[in-house]
C-alpha cells in the first residue's frame, strides 16, 4: 500500500475471511504477527480499503496522494511499532 503496510487477500488465518479487522480493513494474525491490511470481501477495484493506517510521506514530489500525507508534526507514531524489512517483494 502507499504508506508501506502490506496488503493480502480478502483471506486470513486457515482461509478464513478475518472478522477482526479495524476501520482501516487492518490487523495482526497467527500468520502474519504484524499489522497488514486485507482486501474487503466481495470488494472490487479501486475500493479496496478504507483509510490508511500508516504515515505517508512526500520526498519524491509526488502529489497524487497528498489529501493523505504527513509530515513529523501531524504523524503520531504507534505505541507499537512493527518491522518489515523481513518482508520481500
Amino acid at each position: 500500500m502507499a504508506d508501506g503496510i502490506p496488503l493480502y487477500g480478502e483471506y486470513g488465518d486457515k482461509g478464513i475471511n478475518p472478522t477482526d479487522l479495524d476501520e482501516c480493513g487492518g490487523h495482526v494474525d497467527a500468520t502474519h504477527p504484524f499489522y497488514h491490511y486485507h482486501t474487503p470481501k466481495n470488494y472490487s477495484y479501486p475500493y479496496t480499503l478504507y483509510c490508511l493506517r500508516g504515515c505517508i510521506y512526500n520526498t519524491n514530489g509526488n502529489n497524487e496522494l497528498s489529501s493523505y500525507l504527513k509530515t513529523n508534526s501531524t504523524c503520531t507514531a504507534n505505541a507499537t511499532q512493527y518491522d518489515y524489512s523481513s518482508l520481500t517483494s
